[in-house]
Parts: C-alpha cells; sequence; structure tokens
C-alpha cells in the first residue's frame, strides 16, 4: 500500500530541515571566523556541504547525540576517491564549533605545514 501523502511530505520536509540545521552551523562557524574562512571554499561532499581548504583540511557538519559537531579533517589529493572517507583516519578535531580563533589557526597551520613542509621558505 502506497505510503500517505502527508507522512511522505512530512519526512521531506524532516530532511530538509536536517540539511539546512547543517548548513546554519556552517553559516555560524562563518560568522565566528570571518578572517580564517575567506580563504575556505564551500563544497558539497557526499549529500552534505563542507568547507575546504584545497589540499590539507575540511570542515565537515555531522550529527552526535542530537548535536550538530564541526569535524575538521585532513584532506588531499585522493580524498575525494575514498569510499567512506569520514571514517577514516584524517581527523584532527572531532568537534572546532567553539574553537577560538588562535587555536584554529594554529590546527589549521600545523595542518597546512604537514602537507607543505617547504611552503613558507620562499617569503
Amino acid at each position: 500500500m502506497p505510503q500517505n501523502p502527508k507522512i511522505k511530505a512530512r519526512k521531506r520536509i524532516e530532511t530538509l530541515q536536517h540539511h539546512k540545521a547543517l548548513i546554519d552551523a556552517l553559516i555560524r562557524f562563518i560568522k565566528a571566523h570571518p578572517t580564517i574562512m575567506c580563504d575556505a571554499q564551500i563544497i558539497s561532499l557526499y549529500g552534505k556541504h563542507a568547507l575546504a581548504f584545497p589540499q590539507y583540511a575540511l570542515i565537515i557538519p555531522y550529527w552526535s547525540l542530537g548535536d550538530i559537531t564541526l569535524r575538521l579533517v585532513k584532506a588531499g589529493e585522493d580524498w575525494g576517491n575514498v569510499s567512506g572517507y569520514g571514517k577514516m583516519d584524517k581527523v584532527v578535531a572531532d568537534d572546532i564549533s567553539g574553537i577560538s580563533d588562535k587555536k584554529l589557526l594554529r590546527l589549521l597551520d600545523g595542518m597546512y605545514r604537514g602537507v607543505n613542509p617547504d611552503g613558507d621558505e620562499d617569503d
């Protein structure tokens, strides 16, 4: 028997609200760290949006025990080609939602230097 149209509509609305909540978490994070986030790109990653610092870092929103967390993970050339990327051992921080600018810069700088150890020698 086909599902009731009202139930189908409610499920679709709940799905959209779920996605909106993840996007709202990214918006709050960008507003909290505007100077740092000006270098980030918005990407689509396995059906959700994420913030990317190309070649070295991703900030991905996840649901965790009813709350949204922003996970900081290492990125690289092969990250998009790997199934189950979020489960790989590339997690730098499980939740950076409330992180200070200073700590965020330190984490991102360390990740950048890990990928580009000679990056600052030209300066």
